[in-house]
Order: C-alpha cells, then structure tokens, then sequence
C-alpha cells in the first residue's frame, strides 16, 4: 500500500522559482553569484583606502 499525499509536480512546476523575478532557478542562482562577486568586488575596492 502506497499512500502518497504529495501532489506530483511537473517539470514546468519544479524550474519556476514562484517570485516575479528571476523565474528559473538558474537566473537566481546568476543573480547570487553575480551579487556576491559585486560585494567582494566593493570590498577590495574600498578596502585599500586603509593602507
């Protein structure tokens, strides 16, 4: 006996990440990476003024 209460989920279900923006994953995990090499970017910039 197999109760699974789950419902299934479709392929098109499963890539959307249910925000207004970024819709897939891979364009949130592009808008992560991208801001985190912004940040370290501003970091090093910023951070030879104390030299």
């Amino acid at each position: 006996m197999n109760n699974n209460t789950a419902p299934d989920q479709t392929s098109a279900e499963a890539e959307t990440t249910g925000l207004p923006w970024p819709k897939s994953w891979n364009g949130a995990y592009a808008f992560v990476i991208g801001s985190f090499v912004v940040w370290v970017a501003l970091l090093v910039a910023l951070g030879g003024i104390h030299q």
